[in-house]
């Protein structure tokens, strides 16, 4: 995506660990990005400068917009998968298996019906014919020159 951002003068803002490659990264602050919890928080600070810069929130204020207090989203302490299996459960409601036994009696001693197969191949298509014998297969083949 970065090579993409460089074809188009789109300009890239990274969170760069001190190993991180710079190469095509146009600002890069500085932070770990090794643990879910802290890209997290750095994401928070980056949006709250955003706001301070374009005049919405002030320091000496605090993070206060639209007369609410802006709290860091602790989104990465919510476990996906138990999201998943709620969502799951919101769309389709669980269903109590039915465990009755079936009103019809199955008979297991019963024997199956013996067909005869070999009456079924004797109709076998009779009115085709079987092919030509192909001769031998390694004369005669046609020698052509360019």
């Amino acid at each position: 995506v970065v090579t993409e951002a460089s074809y188009v003068n789109v300009p890239v803002i990274s969170f760069c660990n001190t190993e991180s490659p710079l190469k095509l990264i146009d600002i890069a602050i500085p932070c770990n990005n090794k643990g879910e919890q802290s890209i997290g928080l750095m994401w928070w600070l980056l949006a709250r400068e955003i706001l301070i810069l374009r005049g919405k929130i002030s320091r000496q204020t605090g993070f206060v917009l639209d007369d609410k207090e802006i709290m860091p989203d602790l989104y990465f302490y919510r476990d996906p998968q138990e999201s998943e299996k709620q969502e799951a459960t919101e769309i389709m409601p669980e269903v109590k298996p039915d465990y009755e036994v079936p009103s019809e009696a199955v008979d297991f001693t019963a024997q199956p019906e013996i067909k005869d197969w070999a009456s079924e191949t004797a109709t076998w298509n009779p009115g085709s014919k079987p092919g030509d014998a192909a001769g031998e297969w390694g004369a005669g083949a046609p020698t052509t020159t360019w």
